[in-house]
């Protein structure tokens, strides 16, 4: 840094140190004056929460089944979910509150053996179908029946369990207010 610079330098310091004091002294005068009025204030500060018991449970279940070929996984995957879907509505869940997630067709490749002249080609030994439905589940006292029903009739992956509110509009009344 030159002379010339530190000579800015403190000017700029002076500056704003200036322009602070002179900024500062008006709301001291006023503090003061208000208090020699008997002038008072007084500040709140507040926080809140409030919470809501969940009335619905969204499930993720599966169904993965196995098979010599695509089309033999895909039915046994099928023929499963069926009997998953069949007992689900047979517990009053209605056809608007199941929904498909996803289906994927995987195959299953054998592990690469290593021989003289360098690895064999993994070769493809079965193949694998994953069935995903989502259900919401608005008696929540079902719940429990309703995923031992589906484990014990097929379903073997998946299993998530999200609760929440089957009416998302604002509360009203005092749970509004934070």
């Amino acid at each position: 840094m030159t002379l010339k610079s530190l000579s800015s330098f403190g000017k700029m310091t002076s500056i704003v140190l200036l322009s602070t004091v002179f900024a500062i002294a008006p709301m001291q005068t006023a503090i003061a004056e208000n208090h020699k009025q008997g002038v008072n204030t007084i500040s709140v500060s507040a926080t809140g929460t409030a919470a809501k018991a969940p009335d619905m449970a969204t499930l993720r279940l599966a169904v993965l089944r196995e098979g010599e070929t695509a089309r033999q996984a895909l039915s046994a995957n099928n023929d499963a979910m069926a009997k998953v879907l069949e007992a689900l509505s047979g517990a009053g869940v209605p056809p608007e509150d199941l929904q498909t997630s996803g289906i994927s067709i995987q195959p299953i490749y054998s592990q690469s053996v290593k021989t003289l002249t360098g690895y064999e080609q993994p070769k493809i030994e079965s193949y694998r179908v994953s069935n995903t439905i989502t259900v919401r589940v608005r008696d929540l006292a079902k719940l429990g029946t309703i995923l031992d029903t589906s484990v014990t009739l097929g379903v073997n992956s998946g299993g998530s369990v999200r609760f929440g509110h089957q009416d998302r509009s604002p509360r009203k009344g005092r749970e509004k207010r934070n």
